[in-house]
């Protein structure tokens, strides 16, 4: 049996050749990038922590060759979400929606523009009109 730093060693290159494979596919910089707490397979962001993912969403990114599009409004969708959350954190209608399930085409609840309502509602509290 391998020793557990050769097995973790395998584990962390692994690791960063998903995050690798993702970058190329979506042209960003892994270079730019960065595991949190430098431990591969936790989360990852990216350059100016516009997203952070963690491994079973880059596995799924890069292993159903799912396109930016489709990313993109998955992250938007739960960003969305979040808000209408903290605005009603006792309606079991808003919830996150797993890449798995995104791509499996589980049922969104809420139009984008429900939720962008819900985000300006979120902000308004705060004073913060984000717009």
């Amino acid at each position: 049996m391998e020793n557990t730093k050769e097995l973790y060693k395998k584990y962390c290159d692994i690791c960063n050749e998903y995050a690798k494979k993702m970058c190329e596919m979506y042209e960003w910089y892994f270079e730019d990038c960065f595991w949190v707490s430098d431990e591969p397979g936790g989360v990852f962001c990216t350059s100016g922590i516009e997203y952070s993912l963690g491994m079973e969403d880059i596995i799924s990114i890069v292993n159903n060759n799912v396109n930016y599009e489709t990313f993109d409004e998955w992250w938007d969708y739960n960003y969305l979400i979040s808000h209408a959350i903290s605005n009603h954190p006792d309606d079991a209608s808003f919830y996150y929606i797993n890449l798995n399930n995104w791509l499996k085409g589980v049922p969104r609840n809420h139009t984008k523009e429900e939720l962008q309502k819900e985000e300006k509602e979120y902000w308004s509290r705060y004073n913060f009109n984000k717009e």
